[in-house]
């Protein structure tokens, strides 16, 4: 079915095709370029002016008018070439009329024929698309071709192929004229392809220069900021073209207006613009991956918003359907870490314990055990803070035999109530009580050397503060009251070597 038959039908019931989201119309294909796509090439010209202005983004109706007034322009051209017999001539003789009659100034973004006949701005796409049709109607083999970033016509002779640089009046053959090549580059911006350096250039059928013109637009939108007006052309695109580049370009749009949703914090309208597209174009991997980046921006936001188990939902939720993204256990940790923490500030054990026993699937073995062991020892210190040593060690112990705390936190809460316990003895000068206290800790916790260390410094601390007392009297030659606090000294640590000699030499001195 030829696209003219279609574009005089009426958009009948098209609404009533749209799904209820309210993205899904965003992606019921425009009736017209569904005709067009389904199109043999080369399109026959009237459908080609018709495809031109409505992807230059005019109605149907200005689409006639502006048909209208390009028709009369061709019939200008047809009638000032009828003398022209040469092919060769006729296709220079097309681009002298366009740039004479049509196009007044070159501009990058100058993208579509209608701009042409209101303006006279044009850019290489809108130009090549002018003159295919001028070409055309001249009876010329005109096809398009594009580079990277540049697009122009070539006009297939009999026996040769002449380029046609479209944006260039002097770009009619132009290998063979001075005046393009002291002229194009500084215009345009652009360098000249010449014909057998194909891997920069590649010859595009009408549908795909057509679509160039969407493409353009799409960038132009896109640097406006207007992604949903670029996701409505990149439809088009896509249905124009049907192949994986236009798709791929599709879901850009896609994914485009969905970021911008997303850093507008409509999380729900991102989802909903996604479920649309995969509707629309059945199962992507970029769109499962996008639908899994939406869910996983939502939940950061939740977290960031301390909303901890909103936020483990969707983590839940996307780990559910495969979807979720490398950085998901960061999340999972820092929201089920925060949300116990906050119970463990109230002293909710309890409550803290449950959120983890729910969470245990999310969260997987080595975090459960770390925040397990986190909540006991939160637990513990709670417990034992503030009371009396004894007492302490007694709720440390309950802690154990209740299992709400491992043994290595255990010990190392002990080790640290005798440390304590043992340093306020010794700052009270009782070296001995707080060695023995230091040692009863280690043979307690199995031999800690920590608190095996500190009793043997307070022991050696003993017999210091007993040697300096005996030497001041010792030397003030008050030898009686210098054996007196020897022996006293002795009498609690009686095999020390030390304070046996310091015996010896007050016995000495007495004359013993």
């Amino acid at each position: 079915m030829r696209i003219s038959a279609v574009l005089g039908l009426a958009l009948l019931g098209a609404a009533s095709a749209f799904a209820s989201g309210p993205y899904d119309p965003l992606f019921v294909p425009d009736p017209y370029f569904s005709a067009l796509g389904a199109e043999a090439e080369p399109l026959p010209r009237a459908d080609l002016e018709k495809a031109a202005f409505l992807a230059s983004g005019l109605s149907y109706d200005k689409t006639l008018q502006y048909v209208s007034r390009l028709d009369a322009y061709i019939a200008r051209l047809d009638a000032e070439s009828a003398s022209v017999g040469d092919p060769y001539a006729r296709g220079e003789a097309a681009l002298a009329f366009i740039h004479r009659n049509l196009l007044k100034a070159y501009r990058a973004d100058a993208t579509t024929l209608d701009g042409i006949l209101d303006t006279g701005l044009y850019n290489c796409v809108s130009s090549a698309v002018l003159y295919m049709i001028a070409g055309r109607s001249l009876g010329l083999d005109v096809e398009a071709v594009r580079t990277s970033d540049h697009a122009f016509c070539v006009v297939h002779l009999a026996g040769r192929d002449v380029d046609v640089e479209t944006t260039s009046p002097a770009g009619y053959d132009p290998g063979t004229k001075r005046a393009f090549t002291d002229s194009f580059g500084k215009v345009t911006g652009f360098s000249y392809v010449p014909p057998g350096d194909y891997a920069r250039r590649s010859s595009i059928d009408d549908k795909e220069l057509v679509g160039l013109i969407l493409s353009n637009r799409v960038v132009i939108y896109e640097n406006a900021g207007d992604y949903r007006a670029s996701l409505g052309l990149g439809v088009e695109y896509y249905e124009l073209e049907r192949d994986a580049a236009s798709r791929s370009f599709l879901v850009d749009r896609v994914n485009n207006l969905s970021s911008e949703l997303v850093q507008g914090g409509d999380y729900a309208g991102a989802e909903s613009l996604v479920t649309a597209a995969r509707a629309a174009l059945g199962e992507d991997p970029k769109l499962a991956e996008l639908q899994g980046k939406v869910a996983y921006m939502r939940a950061v936001a939740a977290a960031n918003a301390s909303r901890w188990d909103e936020a483990l939902d969707e983590a839940a939720a996307l780990r559910a359907e495969g979807t979720a993204p490398p950085e998901l256990p960061s999340l999972i940790e820092a929201a089920l870490s925060n949300e116990i923490y906050a119970l463990v500030q109230r002293q909710d054990f309890a409550g803290a314990r449950r959120v983890l026993a729910a969470r245990g699937a999310l969260a997987g073995p080595v975090l459960s055990s770390s925040l397990s062991e986190k909540i006991g020892e939160a637990e513990l210190a709670a417990a034992v803070n503030g009371r009396p040593f004894r007492e302490a060690l007694a709720a440390a112990d309950g802690e154990l035999a209740a299992g709400s705390v491992s043994r290595s936190a255990w010990e190392r809460a002990e080790g640290v109530l005798y440390y304590n316990e043992a340093n306020r003895l010794a700052r009270s000068g009782d070296w001995l009580g707080a060695s023995k206290l230091a040692a009863e800790g280690s043979a307690r916790l199995g031999g800690d050397g920590n608190l095996a260390r500190a009793a043997s410094v307070y022991r050696s601390n003993f017999v210091a503060d007993a040697h300096n007392r005996f030497a001041a009297l010792y030397n003030a030659r008050d030898f009686p009251a210098a054996r007196d606090s020897i022996r006293s000294s002795l009498a609690l640590m009686p095999e020390d070597p030390s304070l046996l000699a310091d015996l010896r030499l007050v016995d000495r001195a007495l004359g013993n």
